[in-house]
């Protein structure tokens, strides 16, 4: 193995475990998102679809609502993990910050930098452009409302804190270590999440 193709398997290990690890953190980051809004407010916090799949399972179950308000009580099937885990990361991280990404670097005339900073991230260590600031801004924003579009309209009486943090975070992984790294970050948050176990809810 040459020395060019040994530097580039270890730089695509350093940004899968940089992200990985991430991930990890974001899972008791999240849960302190979500205190702080449930905490200090009337508002519910987290992915308001999911929260109306849970409580559906409830009501399914013969429970009321009011005790399977959570998404920690979501049984997820096989395919809902296989989305959570594989289709929307590569998905989601491909819409919200690898076209904002792109778009950046063209109105920053980085033109023939597109494709080496979305693999690879831009250099610039933790000082950010006030283009990747305001892109980052807008698209975490953009990608916390998603998380509130439930089948029954847009939750309005949801925070998507979690969302909004992991969504600045995979920014952040993005424009300075590259799309492996924020797909790997937000596929094993998805991965840790839908594992974790859920409270019986009734199930028989």
């Amino acid at each position: 193995m040459s020395e060019i193709s040994r530097r580039e398997l270890f730089g695509l290990a350093k940004r899968v475990a940089i992200g990985a690890g991430t991930g990890a953190a974001l899972i008791p980051a999240s849960a302190g998102a979500v205190e702080l809004v449930e905490g200090t407010s009337d508002y519910t916090a987290g992915n308001a679809h999911i929260t109306e799949k849970a409580q559906k399972q409830c009501t399914e179950r013969g429970l009321p609502e009011e005790d399977c308000v959570s998404p920690d009580s979501m049984d997820f099937s096989n395919m809902d993990k296989v989305r959570a885990v594989i289709e929307a990361p590569i998905g989601e991280e491909w819409m919200f910050r690898g076209i904002p990404s792109a778009l950046t670097d063209l109105s920053e005339g980085n033109r023939e930098d597109i494709v080496d900073n979305f693999l690879r991230g831009a250099d610039g260590g933790f000082r950010f452009t006030r283009g990747e600031l305001i892109a980052g801004a807008v698209s975490t924003l953009i990608f916390g409302a998603a998380h509130n579009l439930t089948d029954d309209g847009f939750a309005t009486k949801n925070i998507p804190s979690p969302q909004i943090l992991s969504g600045a975070t995979f920014w952040i992984l993005q424009r300075r270590f590259g799309f492996l790294a924020n797909v790997s970050s937000h596929a094993t948050l998805n991965a840790i999440a839908v594992s974790w176990p859920a409270p019986d809810n009734g199930k028989k």
